[in-house]
């Protein structure tokens, strides 16, 4: 495919995109937090979350939020800067104990390009924004969320230890265009504030020493559009999981942050910046099928990962790769008390235990 085929393509993908706006089907997260308090946030058409509201267009795609905390409390209401007619999908929502902040981020379904963009509510405020493509003709897809806390060590102006922590919110997705590839962006919580200005997004190719490549071919691997995150262990450290278009391969790479400010030359960006760990690469699996109903990448002890997939409504599949090779294709019959969601957790408890 030339370079005018795929930039025709990526058009097409964005006219289509616009053209099936209003077919976009609703989605719902639901969170407990520790205090009990249970959050729940929909998406979809303003006349049918809130058929006799009165805060946005009946025809708006927005997302609607509340809450019950352990008195029977309820708060409600729609996530600012969301009524409009962008459908909005594919959410992903975290809480953050340490700064009492709920998270949440999706796919931003624009006219001309996707955008991932989060909203965190702290403090009965909901402040929103965007973690923008690189390009015109770019289209992130498929974000997910982590939130991990730290320990940090800092000096006084006496010169004395100052020990403090912090939260990290990690978000990782896919993003479609000349140059496809995942990428990675970590909001800190300090002092129980974040500050959004300060968002280094990461081509986590290049943090693996890898490139971003110009790529001419339709990626019909689907694993290259779903990267994945998961917590190292207890630590802060996270575990992010992709798929390199210059290598044809899978990536899990181990990210930590600094936490020792002490010698800090940079104060900002010192304390900011990923430590990258250790890396591993797998070959690519083949045996993922174009279009599969659920999908998903867990990483072992080992640090080896398992991939799972479900690509009918009577099994999930599962492969595991010993970093050269993969399994053959292993399955769970679904029935009885094995549902899909039971058969995922089976294959995600023996991912981490083997």
């Amino acid at each position: 495919m030339t370079r005018r085929r795929r930039v025709s393509k990526i058009i097409l993908g964005a006219l289509a995109a616009f053209v099936l706006a209003s077919s976009v089907s609703a989605e719902e997260r639901t969170l407990l937090t520790a205090d009990g308090t249970l959050y729940h946030v929909q998406s979809g058409f303003y006349r049918d979350l809130e058929p006799q509201g009165t805060s946005a267009q009946p025809g708006d795609f927005v997302l609607r939020w509340d809450s019950r905390d352990q008195s029977g409390a309820v708060q409600s209401g729609l996530i600012p800067g969301t009524n409009n007619r962008d459908p909005k999908d594919q959410m992903d929502l975290a809480y953050d104990s340490v700064s009492q902040s709920l998270v949440l981020v999706w796919n931003d379904r624009l006219q001309v390009l996707n955008s991932i963009a989060f909203a965190i509510f702290q403090k009965g405020i909901w402040t929103q924004s965007q973690l923008l493509p690189s390009g015109v003709f770019s289209f992130a897809s498929n974000p997910r969320i982590l939130i991990t806390h730290q320990q940090t060590v800092d000096s006084d102006a006496d010169g004395n230890d100052v020990v403090a922590n912090r939260s990290i919110i990690s978000m990782i997705w896919w993003e479609d265009s000349f140059k496809p590839r995942a990428r990675f962006a970590p909001i800190f919580v300090e002092g129980g504030s974040f500050n959004l200005s300060d968002i280094q997004i990461y081509d986590l190719p290049e943090l693996v020493g890898s490139q971003s490549i110009e790529q001419t071919a339709i990626l019909e691997n689907p694993l290259f559009a779903t990267p994945t995150i998961q917590q190292e262990g207890l630590s802060s450290s996270v575990l992010a999981t992709f798929g390199d278009v210059a290598t044809q391969s899978i990536h899990v790479v181990r990210i930590g942050f600094p936490s020792d400010f002490r010698h800090v030359i940079d104060p900002m960006h010192g304390r900011h910046v990923p430590v990258i760990l250790g890396h591993s690469g797998s070959p690519l699996l083949l045996a993922v099928p174009p279009t599969p109903i659920r999908l998903g990448t867990i990483v072992g002890s080992s640090y080896f990962p398992t991939v799972y997939w479900q690509s009918d409504p009577d099994h999930v599949n599962f492969s595991v790769s010993n970093g050269t090779s993969w399994t053959d294709t292993r399955s769970l019959a679904l029935g009885g008390p094995i549902t899909a969601d039971a058969a995922i957790d089976l294959i995600r408890r023996m991912a981490i235990q083997n």
